[in-house]
């Protein structure tokens, strides 16, 4: 990545064991700000993101790196419910909100058939609260067909605590292809 005083900083992302200790390499450098979404903290950084050059984006005037995980490699699908998706947010803006999980819909096909508890709901406290990742919910998800998961017919969900995230992850130890649909509020 080109720093603002123009150098270059490489974070060789097999270095690093998790998506968590990287995520802190780059924050640690006091350049970049870095925050992991659509994964785990604990999630292994070897083998799972796609390969090639990453370039930068802009919105709203500001540079951003986009790092996305190659499914295939990783074996899971996952997805981030939170207030914002943005890094240089306001955190006491973000804390004054919370997010609500209403329904999961996956149609996922597992390579090794539907592991056991392999469809999980986490919740993960932000950054300047010690980004805690705490399992609320796991199922074994249905493998080869759509399936739904809501809570109180439909009519109940799932809250984060004020400025937190819900992450859905449906992960297989051979392979998870398909896709996982979330409906939720952001208040």
């Amino acid at each position: 990545m080109i720093t603002s005083d123009g150098d270059t900083d490489t974070y060789t992302f097999e270095a690093y064991a998790t998506i968590g200790a990287l995520v802190d390499a780059i924050n640690a450098d006091g350049i970049f700000e870095a925050r992991v979404l659509d994964a785990l903290r604990s999630d292994a950084t070897a083998t799972q993101f796609i390969d090639g050059a990453i370039t930068a984006g802009v919105v709203n005037g500001t540079s951003y790196y986009d790092v996305l995980v190659d499914a295939s490699a990783a074996d899971y699908l996952a997805y981030c419910l939170a207030v914002d998706r943005e890094v240089g947010s306001n955190v006491k803006l973000r804390d004054q909100h919370r997010v609500h999980l209403q329904e999961i819909i996956t149609n996922v096909t597992q390579g090794g058939g539907a592991d056991a508890g392999s469809l999980v709901l986490y919740e993960r406290t932000p950054s300047n609260r010690g980004n805690v990742e705490t399992l609320l919910f796991s199922k074994t998800p249905t493998s080869g067909s759509a399936a739904t998961i809501n809570w109180a017919s439909g009519n109940g969900k799932i809250t984060a605590g004020n400025g937190n995230e819900l992450i859905v992850k449906v992960y297989d130890a051979t392979s998870t292809t398909g896709d996982i649909t979330i409906t939720g509020i952001v208040e």
